[in-house]
């Protein structure tokens, strides 16, 4: 049965290249941008800053964004046209669209993943740095059907571009995407601009503070040590960890209290379709706010708690400090999605793997928020070399060069 499921995979690249085909002499329009996110159910990532920041410096581009009917476009720009996901109707433009953006992948613009693109610009501006594996790199199959898929996956979902943020993860795109050296444009995330600005920074917390007064009844003010938790999915081991237990601790759970700290624990989307980490028990200093956007949660974090997730890397701008709540370590790396780098070459802060050791980590970040601030440097330098609060611009000037 499994070989025939992977017959039918396989089948579908192939009628996936088959349907490419059609558009591949098409006439393209380079002032027609299309931008697509998640499997056009969220709006809240690299394409959406970069396609913000379009409609902004470039009034002439025609930005249009490719969404399902429930997505939130709040953050979406007003100026930025609505494609409907899977329409007949967004097809006129996808035929005629010059540059293309997505973060996942041709399934950001249909549920059959076709590439109605052949002939436009195409960036896949992904959506993180990896520690656990991503695209080739993640499949664990064999044999000459996964040869097949291979081949023809390399055609129907090969991009014109990547985006990659140092010289040293720039081996990690080439791998997992099979990108050459033509393929890499040298640019920092745009999802990251808001952390260079003192004044977003400040309004941010303002309202993070807010929305957690309104859900805890607590008092948060400017003083209060926001610590939050964002972990990364699993494909097939443990479940993301749930950190309400925390508060079964007395001691700790007093700690918290007296030191007016709050725990503030986001899961991945992945995990959110999952139903995971959903608020379990009443608790004020530990609290599940999963509507809350990524960058948000970490713009306004003191301290980062995570895992293989790529936000780390992101938090990274913002020089505070990072646990790494590993867990499934060992599980990890040999039953699930599995790692690129070992975590002595990784890691920015303490690793821990236990609740206990978690607490004690803590605590102590929370005394000396300069513990450990060379070792993150020397991880910006290593994986977010390119990193900058110009990354839009750069990204859009490599684009307007190849047109």
């Amino acid at each position: 049965m499994r070989k025939m499921e992977y017959a039918e995979k396989v089948k579908g690249y192939l009628l996936r290249f088959l349907e490419e085909k059609k558009y591949s002499s098409v006439k393209r329009d380079k002032k027609i941008w299309v931008f697509g996110e998640w499997f056009g159910k969220r709006c809240n990532d690299n394409c959406l800053f970069l396609a913000n920041y379009i409609v902004q410096n470039d009034p002439s581009t025609n930005v249009y964004w490719v969404a399902c009917k429930d997505a939130d476009l709040t953050l979406l720009s007003d100026k930025i046209k609505i494609l409907e996901y899977d329409s007949t109707s967004s097809l006129e433009i996808f035929k005629r669209a010059g540059v293309v953006f997505m973060n996942q992948g041709y399934v950001d613009f249909s549920s059959t993943g076709y590439n109605y693109f052949r002939g436009a610009v195409t960036v896949n501006l992904w959506h993180g740095v990896a520690w656990k594996k991503i695209g080739y790199d993640a499949s664990k199959k064999g044999g000459v059907l996964h040869e097949i898929k291979t081949e023809v996956y390399d055609y129907v979902e090969k991009t014109s571009f990547y985006i990659y943020l140092s010289e040293r993860y720039s081996k990690v795109l080439k791998s997992a995407f099979h990108a050459s050296d033509s393929q890499i444009i040298r640019a920092g995330y745009p999802r990251n601009s808001y952390f260079y600005s003192s004044e977003w920074l400040k309004e941010n917390r303002t309202k993070i503070c807010r929305i957690i007064s309104n859900e805890t009844g607590l008092c948060i003010s400017d003083k209060t040590r926001i610590i939050v938790y964002m972990p990364t999915f699993r494909d097939s081991s443990s479940l993301s960890h749930n950190l309400e237990e925390l508060c079964e601790d007395k001691l700790f759970s007093q700690w918290l209290t007296e030191n007016d700290a709050i725990i503030v624990q986001k899961a991945h989307f992945v995990s959110q379709q999952r139903n995971e980490l959903q608020r379990e028990r009443r608790q004020q200093r530990v609290i599940t706010l999963n509507e809350l956007y990524a960058f948000e949660a970490l713009g306004a974090a003191d301290i980062l708690i995570s895992d293989y997730s790529s936000c780390f890397f992101d938090y990274l701008v913002l020089n505070r400090p990072i646990i790494h709540f590993i867990y499934d370590y060992e599980s990890y790396k040999r039953k699930d999605r599995g790692i690129y780098y070992d975590k002595k070459d990784v890691v920015c802060g303490k690793v821990v793997q236990s609740i206990d050791k978690l607490k004690q980590v803590i605590q102590l970040y929370y005394i000396d928020s300069n513990e450990d601030a060379v070792l993150r440097s020397q991880r910006k330098k290593e994986f977010m070399e390119f990193e900058s609060p110009n990354s839009c611009k750069e990204i859009v000037q490599e684009i307007l060069a190849e047109k």
